[in-house]
C-alpha cells in the first residue's frame, strides 16, 4: 500500500532570515549553484523563500530516504525543471514536490514500493489574498473552462477562496506532470469541485487517474493542494500528514545551528 506521505510546511516569516548572519550561515549549507540561483532574486523576501524551499527539500528527502547525511543526497531536474531525487533507495521509491506561498514554503513527499511503475506527486499553495477584489477574477478568465469560471465567479460563496482553491488544484497538477508554467491551465479541466471536499479522484488524462487532497491552513489564509498517481485505483488512499517544521529543526537535522 502506498503511504499518503506528508506535507511539510515551514513558516518563512518566523525563520529569522532578516538577520544577515542567519541568512548567510544557512546559505552555506547549499551547493554554490543553488546559492547563485537564490541570489539572482532581487527582493530579499523572495530570496528568503527560495532559501527555505531548498533547505526544506533537503530536510524532507533526508528524513524519508534514510540517507546518512545531506551530503549523500543527489538531485536532478526534469525537462521543465521539476526536481527529483537521483539516489536509488533500497526498498522504496520516493517522490516529492515543492511550492512557495504567501507566508509559507511547503513540500509534499510520498513513498511507494519499488515495483510500482510510474509514481509522481505535485503540490501547490495559494492564498485568497492573491485576488485583490472579487471583480479581478475576470482577469484570470483564460485559465478556467466556462463551467469552472461560472462556478468561481458566482457570488454564491467566497470568490477569493474559490479562486485560490482552483488555482492550487491546477498548479499542483502542473507540478505533478512536471510542466509547471509551460502548461495551459484552461486545458486542466476540473469541472465543478466542492471546495469543502478534502479528497477526490480525477482523470485529467484518461490513462492516469490522480488522487487529490486539499488542506486549508492558518485560519484559511492559504490552501494547499497535493496530488499523486492513483496507482492502486483506491480512493481510500491515506490522507497526507500535515507537519509544521521550524527553521531551527531543519538546521539541526542538517547539522547546523545558525543561532549558535
Amino acid at each position: 500500500m502506498i503511504t499518503g506521505g506528508s506535507i511539510l510546511v515551514l513558516d518563512v516569516e518566523t525563520a529569522g532570515l532578516r538577520d544577515d548572519f542567519v541568512f548567510e550561515t544557512a546559505m552555506r549549507l547549499l551547493p554554490l549553484s543553488w546559492q547563485t540561483g537564490i541570489l539572482r532574486k532581487r527582493a530579499r523576501c523572495d530570496q528568503n523563500k527560495a532559501l527555505c524551499n531548498r533547505l526544506l527539500q533537503i530536510y524532507g528527502c533526508l528524513l524519508y530516504s534514510n540517507c546518512s547525511s545531506y551530503d549523500a543526497l543527489q538531485f536532478g531536474r526534469g525537462p521543465w525543471g521539476k526536481p527529483f531525487l537521483i539516489n536509488e533507495l533500497v526498498d522504496k521509491k520516493l517522490a516529492f514536490s515543492m511550492t512557495n506561498g504567501d507566508k509559507y514554503v511547503a513540500m509534499y513527499v510520498a513513498c511507494c514500493p519499488k515495483n510500482i511503475g510510474n509514481f509522481e506527486v505535485g503540490i501547490d499553495i495559494a492564498s485568497p489574498a492573491d485576488l485583490k477584489t472579487p471583480n479581478e477574477v475576470e482577469l484570470y478568465r483564460d485559465i478556467f473552462t466556462e463551467e469552472e469560471y461560472g462556478y468561481v465567479a458566482s457570488p454564491l460563496g467566497n470568490i477569493h477562496e474559490k479562486f485560490a482553491f482552483y488555482w492550487s488544484l491546477k498548479e499542483c497538477y502542473t507540478k505533478y506532470i512536471g510542466n509547471g508554467l509551460n502548461s495551459d491551465l484552461k486545458q486542466i479541466d476540473f469541472g465543478i469541485v466542492d471546495m469543502h471536499l478534502k479528497t477526490f479522484r480525477k482523470c485529467i488524462n484518461p490513462d492516469r487517474p490522480v488522487i487529490y487532497h486539499t488542506i486549508w491552513i492558518d485560519h484559511r489564509r492559504e490552501v494547499i493542494s497535493v496530488c499523486c498517481d492513483d496507482v492502486d485505483l483506491q480512493l481510500c488512499l491515506e490522507t497526507p500528514r500535515l507537519v509544521t517544521v521550524s527553521f531551527d529543526e531543519v538546521l539541526k537535522v542538517l547539522g547546523l545551528n545558525a543561532y549558535a
